[in-house]
């Protein structure tokens, strides 16, 4: 039958669609809308994807701010800082590090100027001034390190000034500058005995911190304990923080054949990561950071190649949980390092990790809401799950081969 004379049919489209027999068939308008459509999501995802940074390791480049208060009045501040986002680009902080003297260099001048001014100490509502007294900056690292996605050179900062040593104080390090985050701080007064930690982000005022030095002699009252900080910091580690971790949710969905596939493969995954991470806290078993990453990368690219192959005896319960534990020890120098006060340290660690899992799911469903009225489709693998399962692979072979290269 020629094309002309092929019966004509409506597809509810308000237009007319031939087929070849008669009995029905594609929609030929219809057929390319959902091509492009399609095509534009793939793409979208391939763009994400492609374009996401390397993943850093998990906190392992935060902040570290000690603040001691001494009876004279003297207040320093001694900080450990990432700056490689604060320079612009790993060669820029390679060439500061190289620097004789990066203090007194007039051209590094406004740059501290700028790192003292976003640093807020206060006692009740006055300001009290900082002024960068030292720099320290990582000499030894070569280039290399700089540019390395598991190697984080920190600079030592020490900032002064002089305060009441018998009113409160807080600090609040403020977004004009590019403080990594969260900002472990720690304020102690070594000739009280007295300390207090926190975890901070950008413009959050630290609790005030009272020295016991001077005329006040009453103990200041009992501190409660901020879950909503610990849960933001938690969630921030995800969404935007964790491209890792999201990739390797994002394969968990692909593998998923349904909801509840997905919900007992995240399931799973939480419990061993959770496991991992209190484990790791206690300091029950202690891991190196460089290896644990690549390995992180490696189970990212495995679970990229079971979607490709259409193969779930890869990436069975067994596998996802142990992968799941290998994920949490990406926690353990992070968590190490985080100043915890010994009587909330559990609470602390539970919390931050409900954060964690808050992400999660924020992220999970995202993913269920913008992919899965296409799942049931015919050309969702083709067209939805292999693209984006080819960009998955993709970006966790760059990072493994990039994370190897830098053990």
């Amino acid at each position: 039958m020629s094309p002309a004379a092929r019966p004509t049919r409506w597809c509810g489209k308000r237009h007319a669609c031939r087929s070849g027999d008669g009995r029905g068939g594609r929609c030929g308008k219809e057929d390319g809308t959902v091509n492009a459509r399609n095509g534009f999501l793939a793409s979208l995802w391939l763009c994400l994807l492609l374009a996401a940074p390397p993943a850093g390791a998990h906190l392992l480049n935060m902040t570290k701010a000690t603040g001691e208060v001494a009876a004279d009045g003297r207040f320093t501040l001694e900080l450990s800082l990432d700056l490689l986002r604060a320079s612009g680009s790993a060669q820029a902080y390679y060439d500061l590090a190289q620097r004789e003297s990066p203090l007194a260099d007039a051209d590094m001048r406004a740059f501290w100027q700028q790192l003292a001014q976003n640093i807020e100490l206060r006692q009740g509502a006055a300001r009290v001034a900082l002024e960068t007294v030292a720099v320290a900056p990582p000499v030894e690292a070569s280039l290399d390190d700089f540019e390395s996605p598991v190697n984080w050179p920190m600079t030592a900062i020490t900032l002064r000034g002089a305060v009441d040593p018998a009113a409160p104080l807080t600090l609040n390090f403020r977004s004009g500058f590019a403080f990594e985050e969260p900002i472990a701080l720690s304020l102690q007064a070594p000739d009280s005995g007295r300390k207090q930690s926190r975890l901070l982000v950008a413009n959050q005022s630290s609790p005030p911190f009272a020295s016991g030095l001077g005329p006040v002699t009453a103990p200041p009252p009992a501190e409660g304990f901020d879950v909503w900080q610990h849960l933001g910091v938690g969630i921030a580690h995800i969404l935007p923080g964790g491209a890792d971790h999201l990739l390797f949710l994002l394969c968990l969905f692909l593998l998923a054949s349904g909801w509840r596939q997905l919900l007992l493969y995240a399931s799973m995954f939480t419990l061993a990561h959770s496991i991992t991470l209190i484990i790791a806290a206690y300091r029950l078993v202690e891991f190196p950071a460089g290896p644990v990453e690549a390995a992180i990368a490696l189970s990212i690219l495995w679970l990229a190649i079971a979607v490709l192959r259409g193969n779930h005896a890869h990436a069975g319960l067994g596998l996802i949980s142990g992968f799941g534990l290998l994920h949490g020890l990406g926690f353990a120098s992070a968590l190490r390092a985080l100043p915890l006060d010994d009587h909330q340290f559990l609470l602390t660690l539970v919390t931050f990790n409900v954060g964690v899992e808050i992400g999660q799911v924020i992220f999970l469903a995202g993913l269920w809401l913008c992919l899965a009225w296409s799942r049931g489709r015919s050309w969702y693998a083709g067209r939805v799950q292999k693209p984006i399962a080819v960009a998955v692979a993709l970006v966790s072979s760059f990072w493994l081969i990039q994370r190897l290269a830098s053990l």
